[in-house]
């Protein structure tokens, strides 16, 4: 055998290996995954226009307001401002609640789900003296989700738990800046009297 041939050949093997190995990468590169696909919003609006948040929960009632600067206060834009921790993400939340499944489009009947009379409302002011609500419902019976409904939409949506239950917080427990601790002053020791 000729020395060019069995060189060629070689070249050859090392390029249908090459080749092979490339084509076997992509492959795996290319596969798309199974992914779940995100959940709806009840609705969308844009974070920076709300103007007000208030929220009933069982019969106690906190209202917030964000004054010209864009901090978010207790009652009134004079009032005391709220601890950032627990409200840095309540406007974005309520900017697009996330919802698991669109339950029902015309329902009938809403007291079977709990808006007929909800439990917890929010009702949000936006720019332009706009308005909405968000009615919170009952737990489904696994305790997942609960049962909720915007203003202008009679639908019923499944919304998992974590959102109603941050909001229900906000009254049960509402975000207050913690006071702080007084440093305790040392106290300065008596003198011994002296032996004359």
């Amino acid at each position: 055998m000729n020395i060019r041939i069995t060189f060629a050949l070689i070249g050859v093997l090392l390029l249908v290996i090459i080749v092979g190995v490339l084509v076997t990468v992509n492959r795996g590169r290319s596969t798309p995954t199974q992914v779940r696909p995100p959940a709806g919003a009840i609705y969308q609006i844009p974070e920076d226009s709300l103007r007000t948040v208030t929220v009933t929960h069982k019969g106690v009632k906190v209202f917030f307001t964000k004054d010209p600067q864009g901090a978010w206060h207790f009652d009134t834009n004079d009032g005391e401002i709220v601890n950032q921790n627990r409200w840095g993400g309540i406007p974005l939340l309520l900017s697009g609640p996330q919802y698991q499944r669109l339950l029902i489009s015309n329902p009938t009947d809403l007291t079977p789900y709990g808006l007929q009379a909800p439990q917890t409302v929010i009702d949000l002011t936006l720019t332009a003296n706009l308005k909405t609500n968000i009615k919170i419902g009952d737990t489904t019976p696994n305790g997942d989700n609960y049962y909720v409904q915007a203003a202008g939409d009679p639908s019923i949506y499944l919304v998992d738990k974590s959102f109603p239950e941050v909001i229900q917080r906000l009254a049960n427990e509402p975000p207050h800046r913690p006071t702080p601790i007084p440093t305790p002053v040392p106290e300065t020791p008596t003198p011994a009297p002296t032996a004359r």
